[in-house]
């Protein structure tokens, strides 16, 4: 529905701008007949209009997206509390548009608030620990710099939030404030799998999140 939006949006803002500049084409290309010695100027004239119009289009389907995606709905699939020992350490909520989840299907918003004083560096180092754990090893040296050039440091009370848009890419908020985006659709997968892969080292709290914790065997 979103992608037919957009696609709609973008075909009404394209036979707006092609009626806008249809006649200023339509000048050019009697001022040629005209003026055959301004030939080079006037056809140098008539692409700038069609970059400019490229341009306006271009710019128009990519906030046509921004706006889709932030005005996508999206409903709870689960919820749970993180716990090491004697301290709690996040809440974490899972959403999709239709409130279940399904693996490689998208978008999806996860996030995480903190219930402690964090690092950066820590967050990093746990999200590679995990992975290694899930047998993800080698996404450590993948992702260890660029996580830590997006992630702050965490006080008690913060959020942050993983959003991935149709294709899977992952743009993160810190306290519902854009911090950095990563543009690779398996990232997000692999991100996510260290909570809800079935190999995660918190079964429990992986069923929590997914609304499984309900269903008796």
């Amino acid at each position: 529905m979103a992608v037919l939006v957009r696609l709609r949006c973008a075909l009404v803002y394209s036979v707006y701008c092609y009626s806008f500049y249809k006649p200023k084409n339509q000048v050019i290309h009697q001022s040629l007949i005209a003026h055959n010695s301004h030939f080079v100027t006037l056809h140098i004239d008539s692409r700038e209009l069609i970059l400019k119009f490229l341009l306006k289009a271009v710019t128009f389907y990519l906030l046509t997206t921004s706006i889709v995606l932030a005005d996508t709905q999206f409903n709870k699939v689960g919820e749970a509390r993180m716990e090491y020992l004697f301290w709690d350490v996040y809440d974490a909520v899972l959403f999709t548009p239709s409130g279940n989840y399904s693996a490689g299907t998208h978008p999806i918003k996860f996030k995480l608030t903190y219930l402690r004083d964090f690092e950066a560096k820590e967050i990093v180092k746990a999200t590679n620990e995990q992975w290694e754990h899930i047998g993800k090893k080698e996404l450590a040296d993948k992702y260890d710099s660029k996580l830590l050039s997006i992630w702050p440091d965490i006080r008690q009370g913060d959020s942050l939030m993983l959003v991935t848009n149709e294709q899977g890419m992952s743009t993160f908020y810190h306290n519902d404030e854009k911090i950095g985006e990563i543009n690779e659709p398996q990232f997000s997968s692999d991100f996510l799998a260290i909570w809800l892969d079935e190999k995660t080292s918190e079964p429990k709290l992986r069923k929590q999140l997914l609304g499984l914790s309900l269903i008796h065997i």
